[in-house]
């Protein structure tokens, strides 16, 4: 949501218009700033990145006071963080509401359900975890699906979630926005890149495999690796796999390296700004999304094919908007990593096949997953619901 929210904001700032970010605490308490022409405004007195404590008071509170000096023609809800206003609070300020939704709750409670055994023996965080998710869909969901005048889903899994949902009080108000990504910033090189593969030590006779995003036991890195140590057992082929990212699931996942004795072949970068990923997807023979969760819709397997690469992603929530298996990138059944290393193989052992689906990936993101269509279509929807 962050990629999807920097890249709308500065998208509209660039065609002309003004765009003002409420956003909670800053790490470093900073209140203001502006970045590429979009204001932000950071609320001291809530919850970095969270949406407990006073972020629902704060939040509107600052709003209405931004809203006295200039007239806000409409409000973007950035999944459901708008939950604040009420329905005659919004038509007290005149004001619309349209909000972009990038998963839901029935996503959440099918991952809740899949990851129940991690809670086998902490009952109370079952129970702590089921409550939010009850909460969370009594609470921020229903309501701010009610006020709004619009909404966007950014896959048609969301939609066809939320539909199920919320009946026909929400299917007259959603519109289809599929995610985009700057192909600009995301674009095969015009020769091989070989710095990142020369820092990780993997030289051209390796079959460099790359896995990038927060380290969560959802995203299935730990399954990636399961496939890695497959394939080195059964294949000749010097196969590594490049982990990039951070998060809690960091530890874990070395501590399992180590118990593999796969320290040679599985290796970590820690963090990489967004700004800099681009080299590291270049830098691979094949990009891995081995996610375990539902998706509303997945920034890495589109910046992967938008650098022309072959992707191999798990066949789950709205990657299933973005890939056509054996068109434009591999499916996989989430969680299997016998399936995810066949896939390996076929693919590293078959170049021509790889060619024409990084190809077809690329094309794909040109034609429907840029981010100047996705600014054009969202900036449409927001027309259609402000009054002058």
């Amino acid at each position: 949501m962050e990629i999807h929210g920097k890249l709308l904001s500065e998208g509209m700032v660039q065609k002309g218009h003004s765009v003002t970010i409420i956003s909670t605490r800053h790490p470093n308490g900073q209140i203001f700033e502006e970045k590429k022409g979009v204001k932000i405004y950071y609320l001291k007195n809530t919850v970095f990145g969270s949406r407990r404590k006073r972020w629902k008071t704060e939040s509107i509170d600052k709003f209405v006071e931004l809203h006295k000096n200039r007239k806000f023609d409409v409000v973007w809800s950035q999944s459901f963080d708008a939950f604040g206003f009420t329905r005659s609070k919004k038509d007290a300020l005149k004001v619309p509401i349209v909000a972009i939704l990038h998963g839901c709750l029935q996503q959440e409670l099918k991952s809740f359900i899949a990851n129940i055994l991690n809670f086998k023996n902490n009952p109370q965080k079952t129970i702590k975890t089921f409550a939010g998710l009850f909460l969370t869909y009594l609470y921020v969901q229903r309501s701010l699906i009610l006020i709004s005048d619009k909404i966007i889903s950014v896959s048609n899994e969301v939609a066809n979630s939320f539909a199920k949902l919320y009946g026909h009080k929400f299917i007259k108000k959603n519109l289809v926005v599929l995610n985009g990504v700057d192909t600009s910033q995301f674009y095969p090189p015009p020769t091989n890149i070989d710095a990142i593969r020369n820092e990780y030590a993997s030289d051209n006779t390796d079959v460099l495999l790359l896995a990038l995003g927060r380290i969560t036991k959802e995203k299935g890195f730990h399954i990636a690796i399961e496939a890695l140590n497959m394939l080195l057992q059964n294949n000749n082929a010097n196969y590594k796999l490049l982990i990039v990212g951070d998060g809690e699931y960091l530890a874990q996942l070395k501590r399992k390296v180590r118990e593999s004795k796969l320290e040679k072949n599985v290796l970590f970068t820690g963090f990489i700004e967004n700004i800099n990923t681009a080299k590291y997807y270049n830098s691979a023979d094949i990009v891995l999304n081995p996610s375990l969760t539902a998706e509303g819709s997945s920034f890495v397997t589109l910046e992967a094919m938008a650098c022309a690469k072959p992707v191999i992603a798990s066949r789950t929530g709205g990657i299933n908007s973005i890939i056509k298996d054996k068109q434009n990138g591999l499916t996989v059944e989430p969680g299997d990593p016998h399936q995810l290393s066949t896939q390996i193989a076929l693919l590293s052992n078959d170049r021509k096949l790889a060619n024409r689906l990084a190809a077809s990936g690329r094309k794909a993101v040109l034609k429907e997953f840029s981010a100047d269509i996705m600014i054009d279509k969202t900036l449409e929807a927001m027309a259609s619901i402000v009054p002058r």
